[in-house]
């Protein structure tokens, strides 16, 4: 990983803290099953959005 996208998520984990927990980095992963744009035509399986679910949580991730 590069130094600024190093910083970057150094930041953005900083953010989660600072909003207790109201932004989480690791969201993206919801991208997957959910569409945020509008543009579900079908709800995802209840696995998928399980598996989707148990990625979020910027605490778990590990910068090294």
């Amino acid at each position: 990983m590069n130094k600024e996208l190093f910083q970057l998520v150094q930041r953005a984990i900083k953010i989660s803290k600072l909003t207790d927990d109201a932004f989480d980095v690791s969201y993206a992963s919801l991208d997957k099953v959910w569409k945020f744009d509008g543009s579900m035509t079908s709800m995802s399986s209840a696995e998928a959005i399980k598996k989707s679910i148990e990625k979020v949580e910027y605490k778990n991730i590990i910068l090294n």
